[in-house]
């Protein structure tokens, strides 16, 4: 079986290990359509095999769970197991690649009650446990697995011959038949024409409490309420009726004023053993105190030639592990700045008619604002802080 599938905004992931899932789930988080293929019959790849894994010894669900969470639920990523890329051609924007996927012979029916095990006579080494123990000829990979369902190793099967399996299947979720197929997954070229805002660039910028930059604007930062407002000129030999549609994007968060942040400010010190003194964990340099807790949100609200594109809400200022970006921008002089801040994308789409008005007049005016109402503040993440590699961005895709 053949399919064809085209899509200007679909990216291919080949191989399933805890690398390529976090891949397909950062770039379907960051809304690409995204085909996940692997060669064994689940995702998780080495770290799965693993009893523990570096740097904090625990066990491999531990990383792999957030990303795991996500396939589990509805999502832009697209999961081919047993699957192998057997030829690519085209080029970047215009590629086209034939997977190959060999059968499962246990369809998406399957509710892994294990009935089929208790009838299947064959066993099998344990390929996933490096061959130390035996399952039988139909398996779950392990607990947890995704996909999760039963497989069956046709090299040590007796197929429609004994059909054990089959039999007491009360879901028709074994097909003993099942073929190997190619899948055609293709990318159509689309022309698109990218205008990149550096952060710091803002020609204008109020703040009801305080306005500041990390490291020369990679990131910008405002606490309280107020706006950024960019003045893009228009891009040069572009027209408006040659554009199919027009989007902006940045990656945005919450921003709470943090005490060593505030002016004047000085480290903890005091006669805390008598109630005296300052406790504040903001006040210490190095920190970004968590709010997993008690979240500090906002809203922005997104303009673009005076015109409301939206207002989108900010959930939180978070910083972890996923504020990759910022980890590694920072100075190697034993002291961190915002390290771990990330934010969240947001797209607006950008209507003809203030594309028309920002061909006449030369210049798109972009105004993000937050509100007195929920007067949580806001941070704009360059390309080299946050979470995503990605600067705030027009994007004009043309016809």
């Amino acid at each position: 079986m053949t399919s064809t599938n085209g899509d200007s905004r679909r990216i291919l992931v080949i191989g399933g290990g805890i690398s390529g899932v976090s891949a397909a789930v950062e770039a379907s988080e960051a809304g690409y359509d995204v085909v996940l293929v692997e060669r064994n019959p689940y995702l998780g790849g080495r770290v799965a095999q693993m009893n523990k894994y570096f740097p904090k010894l625990c066990p491999p669900l531990c990383g792999l769970e957030h990303s795991f969470k996500v396939l589990r639920r509805p999502s832009k990523v697209r999961v081919l197991t047993q699957a192998e890329v057997k030829d690519v051609r085209g080029s970047a924007g215009a590629f086209e690649v034939d997977v190959e996927v060999k059968p499962r012979f246990v369809n998406d029916r399957c509710t892994a009650c294990g009935k089929c095990v208790d009838a299947c006579p064959v066993e099998r080494p344990n390929s996933f446990n490096y061959g130390m123990d035996a399952t039988k000829a139909i398996y779950l990979p392990y607990q947890g697995a995704i996909p999760f369902r039963f497989a069956i190793d046709m090299d040590h099967c007796d197929g429609e011959s004994c059909g054990k399996c089959a039999e007491v299947c009360e879901y028709d979720a074994i097909d003993l038949k099942e073929q190997p197929r190619t899948e055609t997954i293709s990318q159509r070229g689309r022309d698109v024409k990218l205008v990149r805002i550096a952060p710091a660039e803002f020609d204008e910028a109020q703040w009801t409490v305080k306005q500041w930059n990390v490291f020369d604007g990679l990131k910008v930062n405002g606490a309280g309420a107020g706006y950024f407002e960019y003045r893009v000129p228009w891009p040069a030999g572009l027209k408006a009726n040659s554009i199919d549609t027009a989007s902006f994007r940045a990656e945005l968060s919450a921003k709470q004023l943090f005490g060593k942040d505030k002016k004047g400010a000085t480290k903890q010190e005091g006669d805390f053993m008598r109630g005296k003194g300052t406790h504040d964990p903001s006040l210490n340099p190095n920190a970004y105190p968590m709010t997993d807790e008690q979240t500090y949100p906002s809203a922005v609200r997104l303009r673009i030639g005076g015109q409301s594109l939206g207002l989108f809400e900010l959930p939180d200022d978070p910083a972890d592990h996923r504020g990759i970006l910022s980890w590694h921008s920072q100075k190697r002089n034993n002291k961190l700045n915002e390290a771990g801040s990330y934010g969240y994308l947001v797209t607006g789409e950008i209507p003809q008619s203030v594309l028309r008005q920002g061909q006449r007049s030369g210049t798109l005016v972009i105004r993000l604002e937050v509100n007195k109402a929920l007067a949580g503040g806001l941070a704009i993440y360059g390309e080299q802080f946050g979470r995503y590699a990605l600067d705030p961005t027009l994007a004009f895709v043309l016809k």
